[in-house]
């Protein structure tokens, strides 16, 4: 499963809590470097946990950042509203990632011409690249321990 990325919960941050229609003694202790140490850690999460839960105590999301938001004096809705964006952020990956594509055994549901997959007509040996040396590390080589 694919896990939520710092760029993608800090947005989800900025947008709660840093939007404009906050009150700005309200969210005066908070900048972008609490935004940014507050998704590092929720990064570390898989997204399942970031997902269960949401605004309630006990949930991920809940217990990994309202106790930094609580001591910058933080009101409870809007500790809520941002556990709230980050758990339907990853609501929706899980949601995303759980396309299924079928197709026949011989394409994976791609023809050729489309850009898809398609069967090699001949082998590569990927082996007689890694023996070849440029002259410089030949040389090198030659003369490395005297």
């Amino acid at each position: 499963m694919t896990s939520l990325s710092e760029k993608e919960i800090s947005s989800a941050l900025s947008s709660a809590l840093l939007d404009g229609d906050n009150d700005k003694e309200e969210t005066e202790g908070l900048d972008e470097d609490m935004i940014t140490y507050l998704s590092s850690m929720l990064s570390e999460l898989s997204t399942e946990d970031l997902a269960e839960g949401g605004e309630e105590e006990g949930g991920a999301v809940f217990d990994a950042i309202s106790p930094f938001l609580e001591s910058i004096e933080l009101s409870s809705v809007l500790i809520a509203k941002a556990c709230r964006e980050v758990s339907s952020l990853a609501s929706k990956k899980i949601q995303g990632s759980n396309t299924v594509v079928r197709g026949n055994n011989k394409t994976n549901g791609f023809s050729s011409r489309e850009g898809g997959t398609k069967k090699l007509t001949k082998g590569v040996s990927m082996a007689d690249h890694l023996n070849t040396q440029t002259e410089a590390e030949i040389d090198a080589n030659n003369y490395m321990w005297g």
